[in-house]
């Protein structure tokens, strides 16, 4: 049949072992667009060629190729094609859009068949399609009839899905050629996946590890498997480079967990990777003369019990430095915070002072000289200069010129150009100081502001909502009170022209619905409104809650008062604020805010 073809093609015959080259060398001789040449395989004969003991060649024709043949290194595999070189003969009934692809080693390539092809399913069909592969797989400079058996399935399976009328609406993947897979071979492979340098020294900082963190992988060395890519060449396997045996020495805090491939080493805990006399560990304790550039930040989270020492007490310098941040669940800190450093713990110690701008969150805190930014559950402060402290509970032994925001605050002395805000209890031992301002407010913590501006919104957007409903509610009453009134009359009106078939009835008719839909909808969006009433009411009863805390709080002091200062107290909803000033020299004792009426309220003073 092939050779059938072949004589009705006008072309030129040429026998060839590379069908691109023929075409190209072709194209240029006759100065012709590669584009408008086609070809027609006549025959071609496979190759296998060997070396005999005196090293001379043997070259072998065959049928097919063998598995065993594909894989032997000292076999070479070619094929030399009788080709028909002959201007394109476009065929209106086989139109057809291909793209080709294969993973990396050339050992499977497939065919991708477009929708926007124009194919006519005819007898004629398949054997189209083979001659198409076939020619592309030639043009490549790949083997033809070795490991093909797959295409000719799936072209037999395309054909048979046109056949069925199914529509061809995406690509359609046609496997043209599928050897024995290529496995590179695997070299071992030791992976840092922390940063380190040498032994005993981690660079370029100090790691940290999460529980459940992989700190090491060793990659096995494993030998691949050879194979010929799509044109027949060898793809040999060397042996796998071992550089390693993978047998790293481990601490009690890290686990080991190998499979065939690989094996892992995981922290078990939260702390500081350690790798010291050749064994990879985690450290829950770290011990830093200070932390900065060269060190980096440390965060090794605040679950686990992670504790980290930074020893600089140098005045100065800085143990935290600038624009550091420093996470563990314990830190102590010798010596200072710098500017715009961020440190959180559970357990905060500091020695020396924090900056201005400097940033600490805690659980508990204590801090020898406090200029920064404090959130705590609770606070212990040798000395309060000019920063801030949002807590529950704070205790500062000086005050001076700072703000504190918290449920109960103790301090041993107040001096002057404070400001405190609390919940619950300001308690004075000695007023050294005056202008201060001491204010009682229903939400004076990190939690209860959160709470507070979370109702206070909510309530906002509730009362809009409200109005926003009352409005059209209100405007469509009035709309319904007015077409109320024509009703009795519309009724009549289409009881008369019923009895006249008149479309007008049906017109009356649509309009009544409408009304008695808009009485309906009007139902519906009072009950909303009344639902969000009582939401209102639920938020202002919570409101409340934070507000009651107001009058039961106090400020108490011991000693007699310094210069002028300042109380007041605040209430929420509606806002409402009332004052008392300290005169100087005074002994008041304790200032609470009494409720003489559902609507008045006055300082008391003992």
């Amino acid at each position: 049949m092939e050779n059938d073809v072949a004589a009705k093609q006008k072309g030129i015959k040429v026998t060839t072992s590379s069908v691109l080259q023929t075409l190209e060398h072709f194209c240029n001789e006759k100065n012709i667009p590669i584009t408008k040449i086609d070809f027609e395989l006549i025959s071609y004969k496979t190759e296998v060629v060997s070396h005999n003991e005196d090293g001379e060649q043997e070259l072998e024709i065959v049928e097919s190729v063998s598995e065993e043949m594909w894989l032997n290194p000292d076999l070479s595999i070619r094929q030399s094609y009788d080709i028909f070189l002959h201007l394109v003969h476009p065929d209106p009934n086989f139109v057809v859009n291909i793209a080709l692809g294969g993973n990396k080693s050339l050992t499977s390539v497939v065919a991708l068949i477009k929708p926007n092809s124009q194919i006519v399913v005819d007898e004629h069909l398949r054997d189209r399609l083979i001659r198409e592969l076939n020619n592309k797989k030639l043009k490549l400079g790949m083997l033809i009839g070795i490991y093909d058996a797959q295409m000719y399935a799936e072209i037999d399976n395309f054909v048979a899905y046109l056949k069925s009328g199914q529509p061809f609406d995406k690509d359609f993947k046609i496997d043209i050629f599928h050897a024995p897979e290529f496995i590179p071979t695997r070299n071992d492979h030791l992976e840092l996946n922390y940063k380190s340098s040498s032994e005993g020294a981690i660079k370029p900082g100090v790691v940290s590890a999460d529980r459940g963190k992989i700190l090491m992988t060793y990659t096995k060395p494993k030998e691949g498997k050879p194979s010929r890519d799509a044109k027949g060449r060898y793809l040999s396997v060397p042996e796998p480079v071992v550089s390693s045996s993978g047998d790293i020495k481990i601490g009690d805090n890290i686990e080991r967990v190998e499979n065939d491939k690989e094996v892992i080493f995981k922290s078990l805990k939260n702390g500081f990777v350690m790798y010291e006399n050749g064994t990879l560990d985690v450290k829950e304790e770290l011990a830093v003369h200070e932390v900065n550039l060269k060190t980096g930040y440390i965060d090794v989270g605040m679950d686990g019990g992670a504790k980290l020492d930074i020893t600089d007490d140098n005045p100065e310098t800085e143990a935290i430095g600038d624009n550091m941040m420093v996470r563990a669940a314990i830190v102590n800190v010798q010596g200072s915070i710098g500017a715009n450093a961020h440190v959180e713990a559970n357990e905060l110690h500091v020695g020396g002072q924090t900056h201005k701008t400097s940033k600490t969150v805690s659980k508990t805190a204590f801090v020898k000289n406090h200029k920064g930014y404090l959130e705590a559950d609770e606070a212990e402060i040798e000395t309060l200069e000019g920063g801030e402290v949002v807590a529950k509970k704070v205790k500062i032994k000086t005050a001076i010129g700072g703000v504190v925001k918290c449920d109960e605050c103790i301090i041993d002395l107040l001096g002057s150009n404070n400001i405190i805000e609390a919940t619950r209890k300001i308690e004075i031992h000695t007023p050294h100081g005056g202008e201060n301002r001491l204010s009682v407010v229903a939400a004076a913590n990190a939690g209860d502001m959160k709470k507070l501006d979370a109702l206070q919104t909510k309530i906002a957007t509730v009362k809009n909502e409200i109005e926003e409903r009352e409005m059209i509610v209100a405007a469509d009453l009035k709309e319904i009170e007015s077409a109320s009134a024509s009703v009795p009359q519309m009724k009549e009106k289409i009881a008369e022209e019923r009895q006249k078939n008149s479309p007008l009835a049906n017109v009356l008719l649509l309009k009544l619905k409408q009304l008695s839909s808009k009485v309906e909808q009007t139902k519906v969006a009072e009950k909303e409104i009344a639902e969000k009433k009582e939401e209102l009411s639920n938020l202002l009863n919570e409101t409340d809650l934070l507000q009651y805390k107001v009058l039961d709080a106090k400020i108490v002091a011991g000693g007699k008062w310094e210069g002028y200062n300042f109380v007041s107290f605040k209430l929420i909803y509606p806002p409402r604020e009332f004052t008392y000033k300290i005169m100087e020299d005074s002994k008041v004792r304790e200032i609470t805010l009494k409720r003489i009426s559902d609507a008045d309220y006055e300082v008391f003073t003992v």
